[in-house]
């Protein structure tokens, strides 16, 4: 199916008809009926343009309940430009009649009329922006006599500009804020001049639209039949979805550190969820229009920020923004995450299904694992092309080899004996107390509540123990204690294990993927040529993008395979660049604004 990305809603009117014996000409340009009123008619339907064939472009429909309209707020600033118009009144909009044109696709459209209160200041140069807001789930609402509210605190007319209103719906962390009964969305932020070629875009952006005085009119009929301006809006959230795409090739090949020993490993994807995501968000999109300007590379200039493709005459998409800690997260990231360090994450998705989020860019560059969105995939590990999965463990971080919980060849119970019986200190002991120790001279045992531990690092103190036959003569624990500072030491009452094993309770493995917003053609990074990745402000405007999540575009990460064991529990988020760290993980990104991003995992 088409998606349309953002729905285009045609201001008519503000229009005065002419032939009104009780129009009132205000003298600037405007005229109202003689109750001080005028009519607008908002005609609201997706637009059927596609992007640039300049970008990795696809339009995509999601769901019906993505476009879904419940209600819908007009607002009204005045000011002589968008930066400092302030608010001046707002106005609950009915619905008109909603329609599908087309069965095949989600592609709906109304006719709304909205009589609007005479506006006396306009003209001199102060001018009138409109901004409209659909489902806005009860936390923005519009109060008598034209007010304006967010979360029950008014807006201040005459001096509250749209930056306050985006502060105000900022504090907002209410889920339900943004999808409670329909998506928050609100004006898309274009551009005036084309981008996506060789030739950076010169022009400016807008959010707020300007309707035309001259256009203002009385009746509801002329309002109807003379559309003055086009409002494009987006939602607020973005749509993260996981798929397995691993066609069955379901194994990967481990050499051990021997660097003969291969192991083949079955693996099988189970679960996902999004990690380290913003809670807050701003009501509009706030692009920087310096960015148009930045090129994809230095040698094959083509500019990414800007569509190359105009939504309609003289203005076009543009692809990244400015989310509520744009600026503060290198310091201050304030991202929420799903799962301590150590801790086993709850993961609610299957292959297949998607979640939403709201957006999370960053102005670092290179950007590091903690500014940025990610989603962590749960898989389950067997050992052999038939294996079946089970609780298996690995030590002092080397994921060449597992050891099995049961006992028997490959198992832990083995692997720890191993190590006792090869260690001087206990032969010394052993030949001391002339004893000869076997494998059947000791007793492996699990703690009794093993079975209902999480995966994570064992106390080796703790969760097994290692003891001597009761038929083995052991004067003054001699043998024992040596055996006990195989596997632990003790200092000032405090047990620390002198090698570390790693617990991966039923086989389960845990991988992470950050999410990314341009592709390789359009920021790429080139770890031979360019080592340093943000060596100067040029490769700097070169990477802005790569990594993050933007509202109204649709991440797809299709897991093609499994290349090493994963974590056992929550993987660290790394505080160093995600290009320059080995995840395990090849992504490729098709890009399909709803919009719609589609990236290759191998885990």
């Amino acid at each position: 199916m088409k998606q349309k990305t953002l729905f285009s809603i045609a201001l008519a009117g503000l229009m005065l008809g002419s032939c009104s014996k009780d129009a009132i000409d205000s003298g600037n340009g405007a005229s109202w009926n003689e109750n001080g009123e005028g009519f607008i008619s908002l005609s609201l339907n997706m637009p059927t343009t596609s992007g640039s064939a300049s970008r990795v472009v696809e339009f995509e429909d999601g769901v019906s309940s993505e476009y879904k309209v419940n209600d819908a707020i007009l607002v009204l600033f005045t000011g002589t430009s968008e930066t400092n118009a302030t608010f001046n009144s707002a106005y609950t909009m009915g619905l008109g009649n909603w329609e599908n044109d087309d069965a095949d696709q989600v592609t709906t459209s109304a006719r709304i009329v909205q009589k609007i209160n005479e506006i006396t200041n306009l003209g001199n140069g102060t001018k009138l922006y409109a901004l409209v807001v659909l489902n806005a789930n009860g936390v923005i609402t519009v109060a008598d006599q034209a007010g304006l509210s967010v979360n029950e605190t008014a807006l201040t007319a005459s001096s509250s500009k749209l930056a306050d209103l985006n502060s105000a719906v900022a504090a907002v962390i209410e889920k339900a804020a943004w999808s409670g009964s329909g998506f928050l969305m609100s004006n898309s932020p274009l551009f005036s001049a084309a981008g996506g070629g060789t030739t950076a875009p010169s022009g400016t952006s807008s959010t707020l639209v300007e309707i035309d005085a001259n256009k203002i009119y009385t009746t509801e009929a002329q309002a109807i039949s003379n559309p003055s301006a086009s409002i494009y809006v987006e939602r607020a959230q973005a749509k993260i979805q996981v798929n397995d795409a691993t066609n069955d090739n379901n194994t990967f090949e481990i050499t051990d550190k021997d660097g003969t020993t291969k192991t083949t490993y079955t693996y099988d994807i189970k679960n996902w969820d999004i990690d380290n995501y913003n809670t807050q968000s701003k009501l509009t999109r706030d692009f920087d229009d310096t960015w148009a300007a930045y090129p994809n590379a230095a040698t094959t200039a083509s500019y990414r920020f800007v569509d190359g493709t105009a939504v309609e005459t003289g203005l076009y998409r543009t692809y990244w923004g400015k989310d509520v800690n744009y600026e503060t997260n290198e310091t201050n990231p304030a991202l929420t995450t799903i799962a301590n360090a150590g801790a086993t994450p709850t993961l609610s998705k299957k292959p297949g299904e998607y979640t939403y989020c709201l957006e999370n860019t960053t102005s670092v560059v290179p950007a590091t694992g903690k500014e940025l969105t990610r989603v962590i995939i749960s898989a389950t590990l067997a050992k052999g092309v038939d294996g079946i999965a089970a609780d298996f463990f690995t030590i002092d971080g080397d994921r060449s080899k597992i050891y099995l919980k049961a006992s028997g060849e490959g198992s832990l119970e083995n692997e720890v004996k191993s190590r006792i019986l090869n260690d001087e200190g206990v032969k010394a002991a052993a030949t001391a107390a002339n004893v000869t120790l076997e494998a059947t001279s000791l007793t492996f045992e699990y703690d009794t509540d093993f079975s209902s531990k999480s995966s994570g690092i064992l106390d080796n103190s703790e969760d097994f123990t290692v003891t001597l036959v009761n038929t083995i003569t052991d004067t003054g624990n001699k043998i024992q204690n040596a055996i006990n500072a195989v596997l632990y030491k003790t200092s000032e009452g405090v047990n620390t294990n002198n090698f570390e094993i790693d617990y991966y309770k039923g086989g389960v493995c845990y991988y992470q993927a950050f999410i990314r917003h341009f592709d390789d053609d359009e920021a790429p990074w080139n770890k031979d040529s360019d080592p340093n990745q943000a060596a100067s402000d040029d490769t700097k405007k070169k990477y802005l993008g790569r990594y993050g999540v933007l509202r109204n575009s649709w991440y797809v990460l299709n897991v093609n395979s499994i290349t090493q064991i994963g974590d056992s529990t929550y993987p660290e988020i790394p505080d160093e660049p995600i290009d320059k760290k080995e995840f395990y993980i090849s992504v490729d990104i098709k890009i399909m604004p709803w919009a719609k991003r589609t990236q290759d995992v191998d885990l």
